[in-house]
């Protein structure tokens, strides 16, 4: 005995015509958050770094840099940046102990001594500092300088480190910044990251207070 059953998939028209709603709801989204995020868009973070630059026969080392954050709006409404996550990591000169003069007894010769020749290489610290900014509004326009923050470096220095590298010898990296725009809404923009801002919705913000 067969037993056979008919299903209806509609017509051939009627998916074209289903197909082409989805289509059009996908693109109204992606221009509603376009338009969203238009004012985010126009925000923007730089930095400047100064610190003293010394030779590394001084026996002064520098562990404070100056660091300087600017903050500009450059839409027609107000912003406020809620917090700007920033990394700092430091180059060092350090003695290379390899090429370095020792005394008759095989300690190490000091720069200040008679004959000494030393050799500096440059390297990094074994971990990068992290740092925050919070609640900074910006009007229309304007451009603000959170001016300038002394920080001390002197735990990212490696062993045997004598001076910060005098040719950029501190980078600084935005991690990401958080913004409200004028309509209420939460931001993450992650300067210098191919990525569109990405609106904070709560269980975004509780995944990421997870993560740290």
């Amino acid at each position: 005995m067969l037993l056979g059953f008919q299903l209806d998939m509609g017509t051939v028209p009627a998916w074209f015509g289903g197909a082409s709603l989805v289509l059009a709801l996908i693109i109204f989204g992606k221009d509603h958050n376009a338009n969203d995020r238009k004012y985010v868009d126009l925000v923007a973070v730089w930095w400047n770094i100064e610190y003293a630059i010394r030779s590394p026969s001084d026996p002064t080392r520098t562990e404070e840099v100056d660091l300087t954050i600017w903050l500009k709006n450059a839409s027609n409404l107000p912003v406020e940046i809620t917090s700007v996550r920033y990394k700092l990591t430091p180059s060092w000169l350090i003695r290379d102990l390899a090429q370095w003069p020792c005394r008759d007894d095989g300690t190490l010769m000091e720069p200040s001594e008679p004959g000494f020749t030393g050799v500096w290489s440059v390297g990094t610290g074994s971990e990068s500092g992290i740092y925050l900014i919070q609640d900074v509004r910006i009007p229309p326009g304007e451009t603000i300088a959170c001016t300038p923050h002394t920080i001390n470096i002197a735990h990212l220095a490696p062993e045997y480190a004598v001076q910060l590298n005098p040719i950029n010898g501190v980078k600084c990296k935005i991690e990401h910044m958080d913004v409200i725009d004028n309509a209420g809404r939460e931001w993450e923009v992650r300067p210098g990251v191919a990525r569109r801002p990405i609106r904070m919705r709560w269980y975004r913000k509780k995944w990421r207070s997870r993560r740290g």
